[in-house]
């Protein structure tokens, strides 16, 4: 019988920094995850983007997640053993419309942290643009598969992973034993009697989700988004650039260490049939690349992932209602790189201080 505080479900950007986070804090963990190689996680730019949608408004809590977050990179790769994962960038939203353009100056004018004008020539020897551009700072871009694949082999090493895909027909809850070993009991081993006791599981699996019958329920709104990584010769790497489609710099590996790779997506598509990359999709981006961009490329692969967002754009965290033992962390969206650090230690202050989320986090039937 194997015995852990926390039983965790999903190692993406949430349930990476909520493993962590809980170890940092002296808690033994468990982390169950099958590795799916089309994860939203996996398949993110790693871009913390200040500012959001067309009236270029700052997103949710930035001014505390944006130092937070680069903390807890920092944290991480040092406790990794490896180069840093994130790094300030500046953003190049360049405009492609007067209106546009019209929308970033008025921001500016009624004052923003993260806005300001540049050279209107500075896209123009990458992009066919006429309309100038601004840039959004500080931004962060950040390694996150190269994080995520050190950090499962980290696990590894403390056999703290469980490399399976999650059964929850075999999880038993112990009403009785609250907050002691055996709580949570799931199999552990390929004996039928053998199985790891947890005093609480917390589910930060994806959009996996939809599968997981304690937290369907949730008003999740899942949203399926694609890239192509190409290869630019010539574009610089000091920015990322914001047209129609976001171009962001992209570690490869070490097949593909002599190439100029940038992520160049995404979509968000509300309907979709699969999760698998589409032709329609491909065939957009080589039609925009075509026309927009000023240098030679050639595409290298074709990413695709489904994202589990919330209908009110706000995460889940916090505890099941009916199940004090079963909490979960989940519903991100494309903001994962930005609140996994931030949700991450509200679980561990909730662990250990009993100091709850923010309510706008909460798990009341409202957001059923």
């Amino acid at each position: 019988m194997k015995q852990v505080d926390v039983l965790i479900v999903g190692q993406g950007i949430a349930g990476t920094f909520l493993s962590f986070e809980l170890m940092e804090a002296g808690f033994s963990v468990m982390v169950i995850d099958n590795q799916q190689g089309g994860s939203a996680s996996r398949v993110a730019s790693g871009v913390i983007n200040p500012v959001t949608g067309r009236r270029v408004v700052e997103t949710w809590k930035i001014g505390a997640l944006l130092p937070l977050a680069l903390d807890s990179y920092n944290r991480i790769a040092l406790r990794l053993q490896m180069p840093p994962v994130a790094r300030a960038v500046e953003i190049l939203s360049v405009h492609g419309s007067e209106q546009m353009r019209d929308a970033f100056n008025k921001r500016m004018e009624a004052g923003s942290a993260y806005i300001r004008e540049i050279n209107v020539d500075k896209p123009g020897r990458f992009f066919n643009h006429p309309y100038g551009a601004s840039v959004i700072t500080p931004a962060l871009l950040i390694d996150i598969k190269g994080l995520l694949d050190r950090y499962r082999l980290y696990l590894q090493s403390k056999q703290c992973l469980m490399a399976c895909q999650m059964d929850w027909s075999a999880l038993q809850l112990d009403q009785d034993r609250l907050q002691q070993y055996g709580a949570v009991s799931y199999p552990y081993g390929a004996a039928p009697e053998e199985k790891i006791q947890a005093k609480w599981i917390i589910a930060a699996d994806g959009w996996q989700a939809g599968s997981n019958p304690y937290f369907k329920q949730l008003a999740f709104r899942y949203n399926k988004g694609e890239a192509l990584i190409v290869d630019i010769a010539g574009l610089s790497r000091e920015y990322i650039y914001k047209l129609r489609y976001s171009v962001v710099p992209w570690e490869g590996d070490t097949m593909t260490a002599s190439k100029n790779l940038f992520w160049v997506g995404s979509t968000y598509q509300w309907t979709f049939e699969h999760d698998q990359p589409s032709d329609a999709f491909k065939e957009n981006v080589l039609e925009f690349l075509d026309k927009e961009l000023l240098l030679p490329y050639s595409v290298e692969d074709h990413l695709a992932a489904v994202r589990p967002a919330s209908i009110n754009r706000r995460p889940f965290a916090g505890f099941h209602e009916d199940y004090p033992q079963l909490g979960v962390l989940n519903g991100l969206g494309t903001k994962g790189c930005s609140l996994a650090p931030y949700l991450a230690l509200g679980w561990r202050d909730l662990l250990t201080l009993g100091k709850d989320f923010d309510p706008e986090l909460s798990l009341d039937a409202d957001r059923h």
